[in-house]
């Protein structure tokens, strides 16, 4: 199984001299006959395009790609137009991938759409292990995703290549995060058989790098999740509704965190975000710490979102 299939990984590349050449020796290292590996430079302005270059002179399966800068997602996007693989993996350019990956995840393609692995994100002093869950079961994963209750990014996975070709997905450009939970929720409703590998933690995520996009959260940042969801919420516009409810719940929670109860308020209600009372009795019933649920119970009753 999957000895024909060819594997496109694609790694987007800005500013990331100090990085890429980590990630693309991993990718590299996997033991797998066909493969080919997409550097998209997307406009970087140290001596990335350099590195990358230096790094397809060593070896005939890095293509390199140079464009304006136009963000991860239309760099991503890049890479889906350019790949020739059956399967398509993403990496960030300051992750890695473990040496096992391919070995591990090679025997379930072709027969699975979606091979899904977990992921350790690597601090200075800590590690922190994201495991997936277990269940096969198409609509239990999906709820997970909705609830961001699972890894919801785009990395740690192969994606059947035809997934996003034959149903028209690509990266939305206007999300500046979430755009890989949006993607990654589309894909997995696209898909026939989607497998979880959850004690494979073969996805390394650099959480030293301060300036990647995850590790530098900003309020805009925080309004753009709900503009991720919103677009979600178009992907299935039936049932789901207590998982909406949850997440959107969730989403204010950090909201609030970040800028305050009363500039959360604003914000939401500019946005034209809502807390219903429907959105109260889930939340009061989800697993979550009493302070949270408190919260979120001032903040409807106090008016600060309408």
């Amino acid at each position: 199984m999957g000895k024909d299939m060819k594997i496109s990984i694609i790694i987007p590349v800005y500013n990331a001299a100090a990085y890429i050449s980590r990630c693309v020796r991993s990718a590299l290292s996997q033991k797998t006959s066909d493969m080919e590996i997409l550097l998209i430079n997307d406009g970087s302005t140290d001596n990335s395009l350099e590195v990358c270059r230096e790094l397809a002179a060593s070896d005939a399966r890095v293509k390199v790609y140079d464009k304006p800068n136009g963000g991860v997602s239309d760099a991503r996007n890049y890479g889906i137009d350019h790949a020739t693989g059956d399967y398509l993996m993403f990496i960030d350019a300051d992750d890695w991938l473990s040496e096992e990956t391919m070995d591990i995840c090679m025997p379930y393609i072709p027969e699975y759409d979606i091979v899904r692995f977990s992921a350790i994100s690597i601090y200075s002093k800590k590690r922190r292990y994201y495991k997936l869950g277990r269940s096969s079961d198409k609509d239990r994963i999906i709820r997970s995703i909705i609830k961001r209750a699972t890894i919801v990014g785009c990395c740690g996975a192969l994606f059947r290549k035809e997934l996003f070709t034959e149903n028209n997905i690509r990266f939305d450009r206007t999300l500046r995060i979430g755009e890989d939970w949006l993607v990654t929720a589309q894909v997995t409703k696209a898909c026939t058989k989607i497998k979880l590998l959850p004690d494979a933690y073969c996805y390394m995520y650099d959480r030293t790098n301060t300036e990647s996009c995850t590790m530098t959260m900003n309020t805009s940042k925080l309004m753009n999740q709900f503009d991720a969801m919103s677009k979600i919420r178009e992907v299935f516009p039936e049932g789901y509704r207590s998982e909406f409810s949850y997440t959107k719940c969730m989403l204010i929670q950090e909201l609030t965190d970040g800028c305050g109860l009363q500039e959360a308020g604003k914000l939401l209600y500019r946005a034209g975000y809502d807390l219903t009372f429907h959105d109260i009795l889930n939340i009061w019933k989800a697993n979550i710490s009493i302070r949270k649920k408190f919260l979120l119970l001032r903040l409807w009753m106090g008016g600060y979102i309408r």
